[in-house]
C-alpha cells in the first residue's frame, strides 16, 4: 500500500529519538550534580573524646568547586535508630562551615552520610569516638606546640588544641574535658556561641587557667567580662620566685592588678601578683602571668594544679544524678485527671441498649405497626455512630496525644546559665505520624525504649529529627507504644535568694533566715552534704514574696546509701548515683574523703510549672513541671555552744553496719565505726562526749538489756596517741562521759570518733548513741 512507506519512515524516526533521548546527557538538575560532589572535611570536638553517654560537636566544612548543589547531611544512630537531617545548600564555587550537636550513647555506632537532591548517597563515614578516661582530661590551647603529653601528671590525657576557632559551641560538649589552658592565643577569635559555652562549663565545674606572658593581654581580650579577673599591668623581670611555681630566678610577666573576688596564689613580688583565682559557680578561674607552656614551667603548672585543682574524686562527690541520668518513673508518672474520663461512656451504652431494645418494642406496640422496627433500628444505629464519632470520640480526640514534659535544671550561681536536661512521654493511641517541634537540642532519653504497659524495656524505634535555624522537628511514624525523648541546653532560669544561718545556741541547732523567689516554687527543700541531709523549707513560696524561715535541724533526715541527691525533687530515681560511701573511690583516704563533705555546696530545690523546652505544634493535653536545683552558700554557723546527736552518721563501717535510728548490727566478731558531725556543723573545741547503750528500738526480751551480754568489749581511738584504747561498757543508766581533754583526744573535728565493738559470736545488735557538746 502506499502509506506503508510513510509509516515505515515514522517508525524510523520515533526509534532514532528514542535512541537519541537514552544517549544524551541528563538534563534534571538532581541528574546533574552527581558529578559535582562538595569536598567534606570534618572534625569532632576533643579529638573525638567523648564522656559516653554524653555529647560531642561535629565540625563539618563542605567545598563546593563546581556548580551550585543541593543536598542533605545526614547523621544515622544505628544503634538508637535516629536519623539526625541537616538541609545544605551550596552555591557554584563557596564553602560552608556546619556545627551539629550529637549527642553519643554508650555502645555508639553513628555514620555520616551526604546525599544529594535527588536522594542518591554520595559520601559517607563512620565517625571513630574515644572514650574519655575516669581521671582529669586535659586540653591546653596554645600556638606553640611545645606541650608533651605527660608532663602535667595530673592529667590522664592531656591533648594540645592550637586553634581557638575548634572550641565547641554545643555547651554539653565541654562536659569531657576538665582542665582547659589557654596561654598567649587571642580570644578575640571567640564567637559568642562559644564564649558562652566556656561560662557554662567553668560554672558546672570547669578548671580555666589562663597566662601568655607578654601575651596575655590578648589570651584575656575576647574573654566574657565574669571570667577577667584581673588585669595584665607592666611586663617586669621578677626575680625569688618560689621554685615550686617557677624553677628559674628570673621570670618576664606583666603584673597583675586583681578583681575585688580574686584570690592571690602567689605571695606579692616587688608589690605585683602574679597569679590569681576566683572561685566561679562550681569552677574556678586562674590567671598566670608568665608563659607557662615552656620547659622550665611546665613543672611548676604540674605543681600549681595539684595544688589548687580539687581531684576527680572530689568533682565525683559533688555530683547530683539527675545530671547525668533523666528520671523515667517520674516522667511516667502523669497525673490522672489528665487522662480522658470513661463516665461518658459507660452512660451512653445504657441509653444506646434502651433505645434499641425496650423504647423500639414499646414504639411499634403503641403504634401497631411491627413494619416501623425495620426502620427505627437502622435508625438508631447510625445516630450512635454519630454520637461516638462527634461526640465522645472527640472528647477522647482531644485528651491525644498525652504529652508529659519533665525537666531537671541545675542552677550554679546566681546569673550564671543553667543547664536543662528535659525528657518528654508522649502518649498516642491511633496516631500514625506525630512530629513536634523544639528549642532544646534534641537527644534520646537513656535507654531510648517503647514502653508497654508495665514500663518494661522494648526496642527502640525510628525517629527522624531535623536541623532548621536552631528548631528542631521531631518525626515518628507509626508509634507501637509510649515514645520517650528529651532535650538538653541551657537556660536563663529564674531568680532565688536565700540567706539562712545555723543557730547553735540552744538545744538543738536551728536553721532562720529568709527565701525569696521570682516565680511561685512549691516543696522547697534545703539540701546540705551532697543531698544526705535535707530540710522541707515550704510548701508553697509565692513569687516575690520574703518567707521567713525557722526550722529546727533535727527534722533533717539522714540517708547515708541514697539521700535526696538520687532524689533531688522528691521522687526517686530509676538509676541513682549514690555519693558518699558508694561513690566514694577506693583509693581515697578517709580524712580527704571527710573534708571534701565538709566543703560541699548545698543546694535548695523546688518544682516550678512549666518546661523551658516545650514540645511545640503536638496537640492534645500537656503536663508540664520542672525541677530547678539551685546551687546555694551553705547556711553560715553562728557561734556559740552545740549539741549534736550523732546517731546514723557513720562512715566507714567495717564488720557491721548502723541503721538511721542508731541501731548497730554487728556481723563479725570486730566491728568498727565512725561517727562525724552532720556536714551542716562545725565545732572548734569538744567539751562533752557522751556514748549510751541499750536496746535497739525493736528488742523485746523477758529481762532487761545488758550491753555486756552483747558487747565483750568497746574501744574508742586515740587521735593523740595513735592507738585503741579500751572502756568500760556504757548503758542508759551509767553513760560514758568524758570531758575536756579526753573528749579532745579522741573526738577530732574533720575525722569524728572512731569505736570499736568486739563481740563472741559476731551477729549482735545493740542501739549506739554518741552525743557531742562543744563550742563554734
Amino acid at each position: 500500500m502506499w502509506w506503508t512507506k510513510y509509516i515505515r519512515q515514522a517508525i524510523s524516526l520515533c526509534l532514532f529519538f528514542s535512541l537519541g533521548a537514552v544517549l544524551a546527557p541528563p538534563l534534571s538538575p538532581a541528574a546533574a550534580q552527581t558529578t559535582n560532589i562538595p569536598n567534606v572535611t570534618f572534625r569532632l570536638a576533643w579529638d573525638g573524646m567523648v564522656e559516653a553517654p554524653g555529647w560531642t560537636e561535629l565540625q563539618v566544612t563542605l567545598q563546593n568547586e563546581a556548580g551550585d548543589w543541593e543536598g542533605e547531611l545526614l547523621l544515622v544512630d544505628t544503634g538508637n535508630l535516629v536519623t539526625y537531617h541537616q538541609a545544605l545548600s551550596l552555591p557554584a564555587h563557596s564553602r560552608k562551615y556546619y556545627r551539629i550537636p550529637l549527642y553519643v550513647s554508650e555502645g555508639w555506632g553513628l555514620e555520616m552520610q551526604l546525599q544529594d537532591a535527588g536522594g542518591q548517597r554520595v559520601y559517607q563515614q563512620t565517625l571513630i569516638f574515644n572514650p574519655a578516661p575516669a581521671s582529669p582530661v586535659c586540653g591546653i590551647a596554645d600556638s606553640q606546640g611545645l606541650l608533651a603529653s605527660d608532663v602535667t601528671n595530673v592529667c590522664a590525657s592531656t591533648f594540645l588544641i592550637q586553634d581557638l576557632t575548634w572550641l565547641p559551641e554545643t555547651p554539653m560538649a565541654w562536659d569531657s574535658l576538665d582542665i582547659l589552658l589557654i596561654n598567649g592565643l587571642d580570644t578575640s577569635e571567640l564567637t559568642a556561641q562559644q564564649q558562652s559555652a566556656l561560662i557554662g562549663w567553668v560554672a558546672n565545674g570547669g578548671r580555666l587557667s589562663l597566662s601568655g606572658g607578654a601575651a596575655l593581654p590578648q589570651t584575656l581580650a575576647g574573654l566574657p567580662d565574669m571570667l577577667r579577673i584581673a588585669t595584665p599591668g607592666a611586663v617586669q623581670t621578677f626575680t625569688g620566685l618560689d621554685t615550686v611555681i617557677a624553677p628559674e630566678s628570673q621570670v618576664t610577666a606583666p603584673a597583675l592588678d586583681l578583681g575585688p573576688n580574686a584570690t592571690p596564689i602567689l605571695s606579692p613580688i616587688a608589690g605585683a601578683h602574679l597569679t590569681a583565682q576566683q572561685s566561679f559557680g562550681e569552677g574556678s578561674v586562674t590567671i598566670i602571668a608568665w608563659d607557662v607552656v615552656q620547659a622550665h614551667s611546665l613543672d611548676g603548672l604540674s605543681k600549681l594544679w595539684k595544688e589548687h585543682f580539687k581531684s576527680e574524686e572530689e568533682l565525683a562527690l559533688q555530683t547530683l544524678s539527675n545530671e547525668n541520668y533523666f528520671n523515667t518513673q517520674w516522667l511516667f508518672a502523669v497525673p490522672g485527671d489528665k487522662t480522658p474520663q470513661l463516665w461518658r461512656w459507660l452512660l451512653f451504652f445504657p441509653i444506646y441498649i434502651l433505645l434499641i431494645g425496650p423504647l423500639t418494642w414499646f414504639l411499634v406496640r403503641r403504634l401497631k405497626r411491627p413494619v416501623l422496627a425495620w426502620s427505627l433500628l437502622p435508625a438508631w444505629i447510625v445516630l450512635a455512630i454519630l454520637v461516638v464519632a462527634l461526640g465522645l470520640n472527640g472528647a477522647f480526640g482531644s485528651s491525644f496525644p498525652l504529652v508529659h514534659e519533665i525537666a531537671a535544671i541545675h542552677v550554679r550561681g546566681e546569673g550564671l546559665p543553667a543547664h536543662v536536661l528535659q525528657g518528654t512521654a508522649i502518649y498516642a493511641p491511633r496516631t500514625r505520624q506525630i512530629h513536634w517541634h523544639s528549642h532544646g537540642v534534641p537527644r534520646p532519653l537513656y535507654g531510648n525504649y517503647v514502653l508497654d504497659s508495665s514500663y518494661n524495656e522494648g526496642d527502640p524505634y525510628p525517629v527522624d529529627v531535623t536541623y532548621k535555624d536552631g528548631i528542631y522537628e521531631i518525626n515518628v511514624s507509626r508509634p507501637f507504644g509510649v515514645i520517650t525523648w528529651g532535650a538538653e541546653g541551657t537556660y536563663v532560669p529564674p531568680m532565688f535568694q536565700s540567706a539562712l544561718s545555723i543557730i547553735t545556741s540552744q538545744e538543738a541547732p536551728m536553721i532562720t533566715g529568709t527565701l525569696q523567689g521570682e516565680v511561685a516554687l512549691r516543696n522547697v527543700t534545703l539540701l546540705m552534704g551532697n543531698g544526705q541531709y535535707a530540710l522541707h523549707l515550704t510548701d508553697i513560696l509565692t513569687a516575690g514574696m520574703v518567707l521567713n524561715i525557722t526550722e529546727s535541724l533535727t527534722r533533717t533526715y539522714t540517708s547515708y546509701y541514697y539521700g535526696q541527691s538520687s532524689d533531688p525533687c522528691g521522687t526517686p530515681n530509676i538509676y541513682p548515683y549514690y555519693p558518699g560511701y558508694m561513690g566514694k573511690p577506693t583509693s581515697m583516704s578517709t580524712k580527704l574523703y571527710l573534708e571534701s563533705l565538709y566543703n560541699a555546696a548545698c543546694r535548695i530545690t523546688a518544682v516550678v510549672e512549666g518546661v523551658p523546652f516545650p514540645a511545640q505544634d503536638i496537640g492534645g493535653v500537656h503536663v508540664a513541671e520542672s525541677c530547678l536545683i539551685y546551687t546555694v552558700p551553705c547556711p553560715t554557723q553562728t557561734p556559740g555552744v552545740i549539741h549534736a546527736t550523732l546517731r546514723g552518721n557513720v562512715l566507714p563501717v567495717s564488720g557491721g553496719w548502723a541503721n538511721e535510728d542508731g541501731s548497730v548490727q554487728m556481723s563479725a566478731p570486730t566491728t568498727e565505726l565512725t561517727y562525724i558531725l552532720p556536714e551542716f556543723l562545725n565545732i572548734r573545741t569538744v567539751q562533752v562526749i557522751t556514748l549510751t547503750m541499750e536496746a535497739p528500738d525493736w528488742w523485746s526480751g523477758p529481762t532487761p538489756f545488758d550491753p555486756a551480754q552483747e558487747i565483750s568489749q568497746l574501744a574508742l581511738w586515740d587521735w593523740q596517741e595513735e592507738q585503741w584504747v579500751a572502756h568500760p561498757l556504757p548503758t542508759a543508766q551509767a553513760p560514758l562521759v568524758l570531758n575536756e581533754a579526753a573528749a579532745q583526744r579522741f573526738f577530732e573535728p574533720h575525722s569524728g570518733l572512731q569505736v570499736r565493738l568486739e563481740t563472741q559470736t559476731g551477729d549482735n545488735s545493740i542501739k549506739l548513741t554518741v552525743q557531742v557538746t562543744g563550742t563554734w
